[in-house]
C-alpha cells in the first residue's frame, strides 16, 4: 500500500483527493492537513511514503515545507500539486528537492499515476529549459546564481559548501534566499527548522 499524506489549504480539495486515492486498491491516505505548522508532528506520526503538497501563493511556504519534509530520515517522496506550475515553480521545485510537480488541472488518473511513479523512486519533473534558468538568474546575485547552477546539476549542498568555501548552514540560508527570490516573495529562513537529518 502507498501511504499518502495530503497537505492542502482547501478542506474540500483534501476530501476530494482522499476519495480519489482511497478508491485505488494500492493506496491509503494516512492523514491530511491544511496547516504547515502541523506538518512535522503529522509526518512523524503517520510516516507516509508520499506527501501530496499544495504550493499556492505564497508559494515559498510550500517550498519551505518541501525542504523540511526532505530533511526527515527516511524522507518520503514529495509531489508538489499546484495550480501555479509555471516555469518559476519548475525551477524552484528542483531547488526545494521535490520528486515531482503536477498541475491541479490534471486528471484524477494523472494524479494517481504520478503518485505511483514517484513512489517507485522515479522523478516526475520536466527538464529545466535554458530559458527558465536564464529567467531565474535575473533575480539572483552572483553567488546565488552559482549555487543555483550547482543545485540544478544535482550537486549535494555539502559539496556546494566545500566548492564555495562556505559553511553548510550558510549554503542553506542562501538556498532559502534563492527560493524566496524565485517566487518573488520576501525570503524566509529555515536555519532553525527542526530536522532529523544531520547537517550536510
Amino acid at each position: 500500500m502507498i501511504r499518502t499524506l495530503i497537505v492542502d489549504h482547501h478542506p474540500a480539495l483534501r476530501a476530494g483527493v482522499k476519495v480519489v486515492l482511497e478508491a485505488e486498491g494500492d493506496m491509503v491516505v494516512v492523514g491530511d492537513t491544511g496547516a504547515h505548522e502541523e506538518l512535522l508532528p503529522l509526518l512523524r506520526r503517520t510516516r507516509p511514503d508520499v506527501v501530496l503538497l499544495d504550493c499556492h501563493p505564497p508559494k515559498v511556504a510550500g517550498l519551505r515545507a518541501c525542504r523540511l519534509i526532505k530533511c526527515l530520515i527516511p524522507a518520503p517522496r514529495v509531489l508538489i500539486y499546484s495550480a501555479y506550475a509555471d516555469e518559476c515553480l519548475r525551477v524552484a521545485a528542483r531547488v526545494a528537492g521535490a520528486d515531482g510537480l503536477l498541475d491541479k488541472n490534471s486528471s484524477a488518473l494523472d494524479l494517481v499515476q504520478a503518485i505511483r511513479v514517484i513512489r517507485r523512486g522515479r522523478q516526475l519533473l520536466e527538464p529545466i529549459r535554458p530559458g527558465d534558468v536564464q529567467h531565474a538568474m535575473r533575480s539572483l546575485d552572483r553567488q546565488e546564481a552559482q549555487i543555483l547552477e550547482m543545485l540544478l546539476d544535482d550537486m549535494p549542498p555539502s559539496e556546494i559548501a566545500v566548492a564555495l568555501s562556505m559553511s553548510p548552514a550558510s549554503v542553506g540560508r542562501r538556498v532559502d534566499d534563492i527560493l524566496g527570490r524565485l517566487c518573488a516573495e520576501p525570503p524566509w529562513t529555515s536555519a532553525d527548522i527542526p530536522c532529523d537529518r544531520p547537517a550536510a
